[in-house]
Protein backbone atom coordinates (compact mmCIF):
# COMPACT_ATOMS: atom_id res chain seq x y z
CA UNK A 1 0.00 0.00 0.00
CA UNK A 2 2.56 2.49 0.77
CA UNK A 3 4.14 1.26 -2.17
CA UNK A 4 1.12 2.41 -4.17
CA UNK A 5 1.14 6.12 -2.87
CA UNK A 6 4.49 6.66 -3.50
CA UNK A 7 4.40 5.88 -7.00
CA UNK A 8 1.03 7.55 -7.32
CA UNK A 9 3.12 10.67 -5.82
CA UNK A 10 5.96 10.70 -8.14
CA UNK A 11 3.42 10.77 -10.82
CA UNK A 12 1.68 13.71 -9.90
CA UNK A 13 5.05 15.18 -9.40
CA UNK A 14 5.96 14.22 -12.96
CA UNK A 15 2.29 15.43 -14.32
CA UNK A 16 3.27 18.98 -12.58
CA UNK A 17 7.05 19.21 -13.82
CA UNK A 18 5.36 18.98 -17.36
CA UNK A 19 2.83 21.69 -16.72
CA UNK A 20 5.24 24.11 -15.54
CA UNK A 21 7.82 23.45 -18.93
CA UNK A 22 3.98 23.98 -21.14
CA UNK A 23 4.24 27.37 -22.91
CA UNK A 24 1.50 30.48 -21.79
CA UNK A 25 -0.97 30.84 -24.63
CA UNK A 26 -1.16 35.03 -24.37
CA UNK A 27 -5.30 35.72 -24.89
CA UNK A 28 -5.96 36.82 -28.32
CA UNK A 29 -5.25 40.87 -29.73
CA UNK A 30 -8.85 42.54 -29.76
CA UNK A 31 -9.96 43.50 -33.48
CA UNK A 32 -8.84 47.07 -34.39
CA UNK A 33 -12.09 47.07 -36.39
CA UNK A 34 -13.63 47.22 -33.31
CA UNK A 35 -12.41 50.21 -32.04
CA UNK A 36 -14.37 52.83 -30.65
CA UNK A 37 -11.72 55.80 -30.34
CA UNK A 38 -12.54 58.85 -32.73
CA UNK A 39 -11.50 58.00 -36.27
CA UNK A 40 -10.49 60.59 -39.15
CA UNK A 41 -13.57 61.22 -41.69
CA UNK A 42 -13.50 62.57 -45.17
CA UNK A 43 -15.39 64.20 -48.12
CA UNK A 44 -15.36 63.86 -51.80
CA UNK A 45 -16.74 65.90 -54.19
CA UNK A 46 -18.07 65.06 -57.58
CA UNK A 47 -19.02 67.79 -59.47
CA UNK A 48 -21.70 66.77 -62.62
CA UNK A 49 -23.85 68.17 -65.15
CA UNK A 50 -26.99 65.79 -64.59
CA UNK A 51 -25.23 62.74 -65.02
CA UNK A 52 -22.21 63.50 -67.01
CA UNK A 53 -18.80 64.33 -65.26
CA UNK A 54 -17.92 68.19 -65.33
CA UNK A 55 -14.67 68.70 -66.91
CA UNK A 56 -13.48 72.23 -68.03
CA UNK A 57 -13.76 72.80 -71.79
CA UNK A 58 -16.82 70.18 -72.13
CA UNK A 59 -19.94 71.42 -73.79
CA UNK A 60 -23.17 70.82 -72.54
CA UNK A 61 -26.47 71.05 -72.74
CA UNK A 62 -29.54 73.08 -71.03
CA UNK A 63 -33.06 71.84 -71.16
CA UNK A 64 -34.04 75.16 -73.26
CA UNK A 65 -31.30 73.47 -75.97
CA UNK A 66 -28.41 76.48 -74.41
CA UNK A 67 -25.25 75.14 -74.69
CA UNK A 68 -22.39 75.83 -71.88
CA UNK A 69 -19.04 75.01 -71.23
CA UNK A 70 -17.11 75.72 -67.91
CA UNK A 71 -13.41 77.78 -67.30
CA UNK A 72 -13.66 77.86 -63.69
CA UNK A 73 -16.06 76.06 -60.95
CA UNK A 74 -15.34 76.44 -57.43
CA UNK A 75 -16.59 77.39 -54.39
CA UNK A 76 -16.16 77.51 -50.62
CA UNK A 77 -17.56 74.47 -48.33
CA UNK A 78 -16.90 74.98 -44.40
CA UNK A 79 -18.05 73.75 -41.02
CA UNK A 80 -19.20 70.39 -41.67
CA UNK A 81 -20.29 67.85 -38.88
CA UNK A 82 -22.56 64.32 -38.70
CA UNK A 83 -24.99 63.60 -36.62
CA UNK A 84 -27.79 61.02 -36.19
CA UNK A 85 -30.76 60.81 -33.52
CA UNK A 86 -28.57 60.95 -31.00
CA UNK A 87 -25.00 62.66 -32.28
CA UNK A 88 -24.38 65.80 -33.18
CA UNK A 89 -20.53 66.07 -33.61
CA UNK A 90 -18.24 69.46 -33.39
CA UNK A 91 -18.32 71.36 -36.42
CA UNK A 92 -14.90 71.21 -38.09
CA UNK A 93 -12.36 73.88 -38.23
CA UNK A 94 -11.41 72.50 -41.48
CA UNK A 95 -12.48 74.58 -45.22
CA UNK A 96 -12.58 73.23 -48.36
CA UNK A 97 -12.50 74.73 -52.09
CA UNK A 98 -14.60 72.54 -53.98
CA UNK A 99 -13.39 71.98 -57.35
CA UNK A 100 -14.06 68.97 -60.30
CA UNK A 101 -11.85 66.21 -60.37
CA UNK A 102 -13.15 64.57 -56.78
CA UNK A 103 -10.69 65.51 -54.59
CA UNK A 104 -10.57 63.41 -51.25
CA UNK A 105 -10.25 66.37 -48.33
CA UNK A 106 -9.54 65.29 -44.68
CA UNK A 107 -11.89 66.43 -41.94
CA UNK A 108 -10.84 65.27 -38.85
CA UNK A 109 -11.80 63.37 -36.19
CA UNK A 110 -15.01 62.51 -35.14
CA UNK A 111 -17.26 59.28 -32.58
CA UNK A 112 -17.57 56.40 -34.40
CA UNK A 113 -21.30 55.33 -35.22
CA UNK A 114 -23.77 55.39 -37.68
CA UNK A 115 -24.78 58.67 -39.25
CA UNK A 116 -27.63 60.21 -41.56
CA UNK A 117 -27.34 63.74 -41.87
CA UNK A 118 -24.16 66.04 -43.48
CA UNK A 119 -24.21 69.67 -41.85
CA UNK A 120 -22.12 71.73 -43.92
CA UNK A 121 -22.16 75.49 -44.92
CA UNK A 122 -21.81 77.44 -47.97
CA UNK A 123 -19.54 80.08 -47.75
CA UNK A 124 -17.33 81.47 -45.36
CA UNK A 125 -17.92 83.07 -41.40
CA UNK A 126 -16.91 86.60 -41.05
CA UNK A 127 -13.59 85.85 -38.90
CA UNK A 128 -12.48 83.46 -42.10
CA UNK A 129 -13.85 85.67 -44.78
CA UNK A 130 -11.99 88.85 -44.08
CA UNK A 131 -9.30 86.92 -42.27
CA UNK A 132 -5.34 87.97 -44.49
CA UNK A 133 -5.32 85.90 -47.24
CA UNK A 134 -1.04 85.79 -47.02
CA UNK A 135 -1.48 84.64 -43.80
CA UNK A 136 -2.17 80.25 -45.15
CA UNK A 137 0.64 78.74 -46.61
CA UNK A 138 0.79 77.58 -50.28
CA UNK A 139 -1.97 75.53 -51.29
CA UNK A 140 -4.38 75.96 -48.45
CA UNK A 141 -7.79 76.39 -49.68
CA UNK A 142 -7.85 80.06 -48.05
CA UNK A 143 -4.12 80.78 -49.39
CA UNK A 144 -3.85 83.15 -52.63
CA UNK A 145 -4.16 81.31 -55.51
CA UNK A 146 -5.02 81.12 -59.20
CA UNK A 147 -7.91 81.65 -60.34
CA UNK A 148 -7.94 83.93 -57.04
CA UNK A 149 -10.92 83.52 -54.60
CA UNK A 150 -9.81 86.58 -52.54
CA UNK A 151 -11.74 89.58 -53.99
CA UNK A 152 -10.79 92.60 -51.93
CA UNK A 153 -9.76 93.57 -48.29
CA UNK A 154 -13.27 94.84 -47.77
CA UNK A 155 -15.57 92.23 -49.62
CA UNK A 156 -13.13 89.21 -48.39
CA UNK A 157 -13.52 86.19 -50.64
CA UNK A 158 -15.52 84.91 -53.38
CA UNK A 159 -18.00 82.32 -52.03
CA UNK A 160 -18.26 81.00 -55.37
CA UNK A 161 -16.77 81.37 -58.66
CA UNK A 162 -18.33 80.04 -61.87
CA UNK A 163 -17.21 81.07 -65.31
CA UNK A 164 -17.31 80.02 -68.92
CA UNK A 165 -18.91 80.07 -71.93
CA UNK A 166 -22.94 80.05 -73.44
CA UNK A 167 -24.41 79.80 -76.89
CA UNK A 168 -27.57 79.27 -78.02
CA UNK A 169 -26.23 76.73 -81.57
CA UNK A 170 -22.66 75.50 -80.66
CA UNK A 171 -19.58 76.12 -78.29
CA UNK A 172 -16.32 75.37 -80.39
CA UNK A 173 -12.88 76.36 -81.31
CA UNK A 174 -13.73 78.86 -83.81
CA UNK A 175 -17.04 79.89 -82.07
CA UNK A 176 -16.25 79.77 -78.72
CA UNK A 177 -19.93 81.64 -78.17
CA UNK A 178 -20.54 84.59 -74.81
CA UNK A 179 -19.00 85.02 -71.27
CA UNK A 180 -20.91 84.33 -68.37
CA UNK A 181 -19.40 85.65 -64.80
CA UNK A 182 -20.87 84.52 -61.68
CA UNK A 183 -18.99 85.81 -58.67
CA UNK A 184 -20.93 85.44 -55.19
CA UNK A 185 -19.24 87.12 -52.42
CA UNK A 186 -20.73 87.84 -49.09
CA UNK A 187 -23.39 90.40 -48.36
CA UNK A 188 -26.23 91.87 -46.24
CA UNK A 189 -28.19 89.42 -48.67
CA UNK A 190 -27.18 86.46 -48.72
CA UNK A 191 -24.12 85.02 -46.14
CA UNK A 192 -22.73 82.05 -45.23
CA UNK A 193 -25.81 79.42 -45.70
CA UNK A 194 -26.43 75.97 -43.17
CA UNK A 195 -27.73 73.45 -45.21
CA UNK A 196 -28.44 69.74 -43.93
CA UNK A 197 -28.17 67.10 -46.20
CA UNK A 198 -29.13 63.14 -45.90
CA UNK A 199 -26.43 60.57 -46.09
CA UNK A 200 -25.84 56.81 -45.28
CA UNK A 201 -22.49 56.61 -43.26
CA UNK A 202 -20.94 54.30 -41.20
CA UNK A 203 -17.70 56.16 -39.25
CA UNK A 204 -15.56 53.00 -38.24
CA UNK A 205 -12.16 52.04 -37.40
CA UNK A 206 -11.21 50.29 -40.62
CA UNK A 207 -13.75 52.17 -42.78
CA UNK A 208 -13.45 53.77 -46.01
CA UNK A 209 -14.98 56.81 -43.96
CA UNK A 210 -15.71 59.13 -46.94
CA UNK A 211 -18.88 61.03 -47.53
CA UNK A 212 -19.32 61.72 -51.28
CA UNK A 213 -21.26 65.13 -52.03
CA UNK A 214 -22.77 65.43 -55.52
CA UNK A 215 -23.10 69.15 -56.86
CA UNK A 216 -25.36 69.59 -59.89
CA UNK A 217 -23.94 72.34 -61.95
CA UNK A 218 -26.87 72.08 -64.33
CA UNK A 219 -28.83 73.52 -61.45
CA UNK A 220 -26.81 76.85 -61.31
CA UNK A 221 -28.94 77.96 -64.26
CA UNK A 222 -32.12 77.16 -62.72
CA UNK A 223 -34.77 80.16 -63.95
CA UNK A 224 -31.74 82.25 -65.23
CA UNK A 225 -31.66 83.80 -68.85
CA UNK A 226 -28.07 83.80 -69.94
CA UNK A 227 -28.66 86.02 -72.36
CA UNK A 228 -29.62 88.70 -70.00
CA UNK A 229 -28.34 87.17 -66.85
CA UNK A 230 -24.94 86.08 -67.35
CA UNK A 231 -22.47 88.64 -65.26
CA UNK A 232 -22.73 89.23 -61.29
CA UNK A 233 -19.51 91.56 -61.11
CA UNK A 234 -22.02 95.10 -61.08
CA UNK A 235 -23.25 96.29 -57.99
CA UNK A 236 -26.85 95.78 -59.58
CA UNK A 237 -27.05 92.45 -59.89
CA UNK A 238 -26.84 91.34 -56.20
CA UNK A 239 -30.06 89.81 -56.95
CA UNK A 240 -28.48 87.38 -59.66
CA UNK A 241 -25.93 86.66 -57.16
CA UNK A 242 -28.30 85.11 -54.72
CA UNK A 243 -30.14 83.65 -57.80
CA UNK A 244 -27.02 81.92 -58.31
CA UNK A 245 -26.12 80.76 -55.28
CA UNK A 246 -29.58 79.63 -54.19
CA UNK A 247 -29.38 77.60 -57.65
CA UNK A 248 -26.14 76.01 -57.09
CA UNK A 249 -26.63 74.94 -53.18
CA UNK A 250 -30.14 73.28 -54.34
CA UNK A 251 -27.64 70.95 -56.41
CA UNK A 252 -26.20 69.93 -53.40
CA UNK A 253 -26.89 65.79 -52.89
CA UNK A 254 -25.46 62.66 -51.07
CA UNK A 255 -23.40 61.03 -53.62
CA UNK A 256 -23.32 57.81 -51.91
Amino acid sequence: MKKSILIYSLFLLLIAGCEKDLPLIPPPDPDPCLSTADQEWKIRIDFKFGNQDVTYGTVYTLANGMKVSFSCAQFYLSKFSLENQTINTAQTAEVVLAKPGGEVNSLGKIPVGSYDTLNVAFGLDSTLNYGDPSAYPVGHPLALSFPSMHWSWSQGYLFARIEGNYDPSEINGTHPGSNFNFHIAEFPSHQITFVKIPVTESISACGANTIRLKIDLEKVFTNIDLQTENNTATVTNKPLEAKVMNNLISGAASGQ
